[in-house]
């Protein structure tokens, strides 16, 4: 068997009332309730709430986990120090603090090469969320002649952060403005997307990495920042808890909240560990990754699709379902998701007795990040003998099906001792996404001398291909669709017709790229969906996340301007805005939420056309089609895919992501930005030959061009 054991050297963390790894193992010994509303100077809950569930645009619920006392790592506080504020939005302050963490105890090289992959949505920040919505407003508060209005410059106080460089604020740049001087300037930095699975994501990634020599230290992990429109959308969806806690695993579960964060991991091969003397926190014994493929809805979770995951990851560990001593859940705290979670699990460990637990009901739903501090949490499970009960946990729900499976939820901390005889303690942890992105962890104690692998195997030696492409672009002698994205036919899109109103225009054009393809390569996905798989290129936030936010925010922007001046001008032109605005979207509904985020264009194929390989949307920027090539061309060159589906998509042309994202290269310019989306079916040679597909071109050196 091919050794290719990738060991957890380094970790570290953020998230309410813990600044670090043992801070946070303090939390899940002793328990705290940390959901509070936002402090005002994260945002006004009056100007977004509503307990009317009839009201557009508002929450019930602005309850959330907020890091209110971060302690910055020594390093980072040196360099804050002489500042006035961070220079930095959330995302990457907290990652650089978990950044400095991770690495204090790693041994490293001059001559190390490192990749750097972080699990983030690129529209979840709030300096970004705002941005834009002052971009938007001061456009028009321009054209009225206001610009320069004391209500205008109240706007910009209220919802800019002179101390946060603009240039940042697109997640991908922010992303590598984490690790910027702190790993090296040749570190290759990605962002990938899969929602609430991602950090797990990173993780399978990253060990690709290590495992082809492209990199000596991988860094793995994610963020998350709660802002007022996610606590929005995802109430529209019925999702968020009405009782203000997060009761994961438990009758009285009623929704999630979810929670600032930020959690990362250090990983090197075993071999060059050890030669290191670093201290080896835990193996990666397999991790199995997947979507659910066609479901009822985007969002709508599958036992069936997340099963196939866990069996996916005991059989690359080669690992029992007995041998497994422990199960982190995701478990948001929705009934219908833990109730679909834990059918899950018992598909496979039904019959061992294992205790199953969720940090979500301690610290919230840390989303982004969800898989990395799951992770730490085992690891700390394994350093500690100890394994935390279920916090606040009263009794499982009657669908659980208790009396019939020998799975458990810990009233009461469980020992976790060793087992000697050389044999590893192993504990799984699961993550989900919305979207069907799935993936289940099998995490395993190192022993000294004990044989381990991660269950990869050796790079598969083959030409790769392109079998098909398409494309779809507007008009000749257009940059734009148009206000109204040409929608396709019902029958096209099997959806309902309520729904078509809430899907941003990306979407729409990868389906119809998707439906474009040669239908003789498409067949073959039909045959093949278990090994086919969809990476999807797209930058920054939604043209459908912008617009939704203007409505979102309209409250907060009047009550700031008329709070400023009160005059006949400002007055009326908040009622012209509330015109404009409520022309550029639709009210928020439960499909908004899906409809705008960036990890769904992929999700949107793999759901439509039920195919069941990983599913990721990447964002580098202008580079995010060569970005999401290479990360295919990884998983072709390992085996366990045969086809990818590499696209990208390209729908916001709203001038105030322009004028931000125009600032991050010098390719740009004043150009306006060009809409179409791009999708291109890459296999292996032998694949294209076995199923009897035609042969475009052939794909060279995709590694030699993401570095």
């Amino acid at each position: 068997m091919i050794d290719d054991t990738i060991a957890i050297v380094g970790m570290g963390m953020v998230v309410p009332g813990a600044n670090s790894p043992e801070e946070f193992w303090n939390l899940l010994v002793e328990g705290a309730d940390i959901f509070t509303l936002p402090s005002p100077d994260r945002w006004n809950t009056d100007h977004f709430s509503s307990d009317d569930p009839s009201v557009p645009d508002k929450s019930r619920q602005q309850r959330a986990g907020f890091i209110t006392d971060f302690q910055p790592h020594a390093l980072l506080r040196a360099e804050l120090k002489n500042r006035h504020g961070s220079p930095w939005d959330f995302n990457a302050l907290w990652l650089r603090h978990s950044l400095y963490q991770a690495l204090e105890h790693v041994t490293r090289r001059e001559t190390d090469r490192f990749a750097y992959t972080i699990g983030c949505t690129p529209d979840g920040s709030q300096h970004l969320e705002q941005a834009l919505v002052l971009g938007a407003v001061q456009r028009e508060l321009e054209r009225h002649g206001l610009g320069e209005s004391v209500a205008a410059k109240a706007l910009a106080k209220h919802l800019g952060d002179d101390s946060v460089e603009p240039g940042v604020l697109p997640l991908h740049r922010a992303v590598a403005a984490s690790c910027d001087g702190v790993l090296p300037d040749n570190t290759n930095v990605r962002l990938v997307d899969t929602a609430c699975s991602s950090s797990l994501y990173t993780m399978d990634i990253g060990m690709r990495d290590l495992l082809t020599g492209d990199c000596d230290i991988a860094v793995c992990g994610g963020s998350f920042v709660a802002t007022p429109s996610t606590s929005v959308l995802f109430d529209k969806l019925n999702g968020l808890s009405r009782s203000g806690a997060v009761h994961a695993l438990d009758t009285e579960a009623d929704g999630t909240l979810f929670t600032d964060s930020a959690a990362l991991l250090v990983l090197k091969r075993l071999d060059r560990a050890v030669a290191d003397g670093d201290q080896i926190l835990a193996t990666v014994a397999g991790l199995g990754t997947g979507a659910d493929g066609k479901g009822r809805a985007v969002y709508a979770p599958s036992s069936k699709g997340q099963a196939r995951g866990i069996r996916l990851a005991l059989d690359r560990a080669g690992v029992r379902p007995e041998e497994v001593d422990a199960i982190i859940a995701h478990a948001t705290g929705t009934p219908a998701g833990d109730r679909c979670e834990f059918l899950g699990l018992r598909e496979h460990y039904n019959d061992v007795a294992i205790p199953v637990v969720s940090n979500k009901a301690l610290v919230g739903h840390t989303a982004w990040a969800a898989g990395a501090v799951s992770v730490i949490h085992a690891v700390l499970a394994l350093r500690h003998d100890l394994f935390p009960a279920q916090y606040g946990f009263r009794s499982a729900p009657e669908a659980f099906g208790l009396d019939e499976t020998k799975l458990s939820v810990p009233h009461e901390h469980v020992p976790l001792p060793k087992k000697g005889n050389g044999q590893p303690r192993v504990i799984a942890v699961s993550s989900f996404g919305f979207g069907g992105t799935n993936a289940h962890l099998l995490l395993r104690e190192h022993v000294a001398g004990g044989t381990t692998h991660s269950g990869y195997g050796p790079v598969v030696d083959d030409d790769l291909v392109i079998a098909a492409w398409s494309s779809t672009l507007p008009t000749a002698g257009k940059v734009c669709f148009g206000r109204e994205y040409p929608m396709p036919s019902l029958e096209k899109l099997l959806l309902p017709r309520t729904t078509l109103p809430h899907l941003d225009r990306a979407q729409l054009m990868l389906v119809d790229c998707m439906q474009d393809l040669d239908p003789v390569v498409r067949k073959a996905f039909g045959r093949n969906p278990d090994s086919t798989g969809v990476i999807v290129g797209h930058t920054g936030p939604t043209q459908h996340a912008v617009l939704a936010n203007l409505r979102i925010y309209f409250d907060d922007v009047r009550q700031t301007l008329v709070g400023a001046d009160g005059s006949d001008a400002v007055l009326a032109f908040t009622e012209h805005l509330r015109e404009l605005v409520e022309s550029c979207a639709e009210p928020s509904t439960k499909d908004t939420y899906a409809g705008k985020m960036p990890n769904i264009l992929a999700a949107r194929l793999s759901n439509h056309f039920d195919l069941h390989g990983p599913t990721i949307t990447v964002d580098d920027g202008d580079r995010s089609l060569v970005a999401a090539f290479a990360l295919a061309e990884r998983y072709l060159r390992f085996g366990d895919l045969d086809f990818v589906l590499v696209g990208a998509a390209s729908g916001n042309s709203c001038p105030e992501w322009h004028a931000l994202f125009a600032g991050t290269t010098d390719d740009i310019g004043d150009r306006p930005v060009q809409e179409g989306a791009v999708l291109f079916a890459l296999t292996r040679l032998s694949v294209a030959e076995r199923e009897d597909l035609p042969v475009l071109a052939g794909v060279d050196l995709m590694r030699e061009i993401s570095s």
